[in-house]
Parts: C-alpha cells; structure tokens; sequence
C-alpha cells in the first residue's frame, strides 16, 4: 500500500519502497551466483544432474565458501568428485589472492568428512584459493582415504598410485588403501591390489597371490581387473601366452567404458600392431573413449588424433570428432577454441562458414592467454582491411 512493503526477517519488520524490491533476493534459495559476496551460518547444496558445462572446481568453490558454520551437500557424490576435478582454467585479476591463501577450508576438513578432506586436498594440488603445494595435498588426500568409505579409499589409491592431478606419488600407501578397499569387498579394489602385488608396485612382488586377487575381481565385474589380465594374456607376462582370450577380456573392460581399455582397443586397430588394421574401428571405440571422459581431458588427444587420421578417415568420421573438439572448447579449452575457430572460419567438418562465430571462439581463446588465438585475430584484422 502507498508504494512500500513490510518484509518479515524471522520476527523483526522492515518496510522497502517498491523501488527497493529488486535489491531483495529469497534467502532460502538462491543460486551460487547471486550468493557472492555474502555468507550464511548454515548453508545446503544440492548437486544433481544438469548442464556438464557449468560444474566446474570454481563453482563448487564459491558455493562451498559462502557457509561460516554449517555446509550439507545433497545429491552426487560423484559429480562433487566431476566438478574438484574439472579444472576450468579463468583468468582472475582480484585484489582477494593474500585473503584466499589464508586458513579457509581447514574447518571443513576438521570436521572429518571425507568430501571435506578431498576437496581441500584438490584446492591444494592445483592451487585454488592458496598456493600449490603438493605435499599438504597428498597428506589431505591421505586423510580422504583412510576416513573414506570403500569407493573413496580406491579412488584415493588411484591418484596415490601415479602422481595424478597435482598430488605425490606414494605406491606403498596406495597399495595399503587398495588392499583395504579389497577385502571390505571392493571388486575395483581388489583388481588393483592384485595389480600391484603382481607387479611389486608398493609391496613385496607376489605373482600367485596378485593372479588370484586379479582373478577374483575380474569374475566379479571389475573392468581394471579385465583389462589388465587381458593384457597379460596378450603379452604372455606372468601368465600363458593366449591373444584371443586376451582380447576377449579387454574387450569386456570397455564395454563397461573402462577408458584405457577404449583407448587400447583404438590405437590397436589405428596401427595395426594389435589387431588387424582397421580405420573404422579404431575411430569407433575412440569416440566411446572420449565419451567415457570429461571433455577437457579428450582435448589433446583428439586434436592429435584428427591429425593423424585426416587423410584416412572420411568426412563423416572427422565430423565427428570435431564435435568431440567443440565439446572441449565449450568446457574453457584454449587449444580446442582455436581449432574450432578454424572450422568455423573455413566451414570444414560439419561446420557452416561463419566469421563471427570463427572471431569469438578465437577471441575467448585469446582471453585465456592464447597466442595462437591472438596472431589469429591479428591476421584475419590485417585480411579483413
């Protein structure tokens, strides 16, 4: 009435002029955006499926951070996991570095949850919020894994195993988390420490025992277990020479989309040093591998891989794998921009002929440091003259 409105903040009245109504926002459900700048004492997440291109690490960040006290997440552990890992590359020039590099986060991990700890561990071994530092990360991942359930000890033993992802190489511990994760029951878990009691990865080498733990997990549907019997029984390493029964099991492991396996099948029928020579095929099971990762890590593969095979593979096929390329550029991709850009600009695979499209990829390239991207905006301003 008389152009106010009372607003009712738990008990205590205030009036705001029609004016001022656009300054309101509904506290209880805001989105991570609109949620900037400010904190709550307890705040809930949820986290479901939706649009791959908007769940990255910087995201989660914020909304992490917007809690003082209180932080629960709903929805996908595993898309928490997607989004610590899918590292969007954004230039930041903010005045907030020394504030980011304090203790923020640490309350999260000393609550105990294992979520909390992981996520801590990434922003330390890519340098989200703080400097990088290696060695805290794989202490906190450490942490994740040993308060973690099955699935996230085995998910720890595999960054511990190679290095990956900005932590230290640790075999021992990533043995012991694989053993544990084996015997509460874990197929994945019990591949694993078979592999490394086979190879003498972190443990003493005991082939008959890693041979029965490979055993056991792969008859109970572990794709890393499969493939790796499978290339045993290929090479004729530890076990008797069979090729075909090898390739039976590798084939098993990607058709449960077991990415080194859909790679290991490509490159086989790409060189023909595996299996017969066969184009086709090998650009089939290389697009199911690209599927089966995030696109920003198919990235430089599949550029190398389009090089490759230009002259061997129809249109339909580079077609293709240039959508794989646009799925990059769109997940902040420099390099995948750039070639984008060039399809755009020449109308090559699949993609119409279109300038403006060509300039903002080239120039959104550019944005993230591309030097490519740049001399190419800086030649096309000299043609277009």
């Amino acid at each position: 009435v008389g152009g106010t409105m009372e607003i009712d903040f738990d008990g205590r009245r205030c009036e705001y002029t029609l004016e001022m109504a656009p300054e309101l926002d509904l506290a209880y459900a805001v989105t991570v955006h609109k949620s900037q700048g400010s904190e709550y004492s307890a705040v809930v997440l949820p986290i479901f499926g939706g649009y791959d291109k908007l769940y990255f690490r910087n995201l989660l960040y914020t909304a992490v951070t917007r809690a003082r006290k209180l932080l629960i997440i709903v929805g996908s552990e595993s898309r928490v996991y997607q989004m610590v890992d899918n590292n969007r590359k954004m230039l930041r020039y903010t005045g907030i570095k020394w504030f980011l590099r304090q203790e923020a986060g640490k309350p999260a991990a000393e609550s105990g949850e294992a979520v909390a700890f992981y996520v801590l561990a990434a922003f330390y071994a890519n340098g989200v919020g703080r400097d990088r530092d290696p060695r805290k990360a794989t202490q906190l991942l450490k942490e994740f894994g040993k308060s973690g359930d099955v699935v996230q000890k085995f998910k720890a033993g595999q960054k511990l195993l190679y290095g990956e992802g900005g932590f230290r190489k640790d075999t021992k511990a990533a043995c012991r988390f694989f053993e544990t994760a084996a015997r509460m029951g874990s197929p994945d878990g019990a591949g694993a420490y078979g592999y490394c009691l086979v190879n003498g990865y972190g443990t003493k080498q005991d082939i008959e025992l890693g041979l029965r733990w490979l055993r056991k997990a792969r008859y109970e549907g572990s794709p890393m277990a499969c493939f790796e019997y499978g290339q045993m029984r290929m090479d004729g390493r530890f076990v008797r020479k069979n090729r075909k029964d090898g390739e039976q099991w590798i084939r098993r492991a990607a058709e449960q989309n077991f990415p080194v396996a859909l790679l290991y099948l490509s490159d086989g029928y790409f060189y023909g040093d595996v299996f017969k020579q066969s184009i086709s095929q090998a650009i089939s099971w290389r697009l199911r591998y690209y599927a089966a990762i995030p696109p920003e890590q198919a990235a430089e593969d599949v550029l190398n891989f389009m090089d490759a095979c230009f002259a061997k593979a129809s249109e339909k096929q580079m077609t293709e794998l240039a959508k794989v390329v646009e799925k990059a550029a769109d997940a902040g991709v420099p390099e995948a921009m750039v070639a984008v850009g060039d399809y755009y600009m020449l109308g090559f695979h699949g993609f119409k002929e279109d300038h403006d499209e060509a300039f903002r990829y080239y120039r959104e390239a550019a944005s993230l440091g591309n030097k490519e991207a740049e001399e190419r905006i800086e030649n096309l301003k000299k043609f277009l003259k």
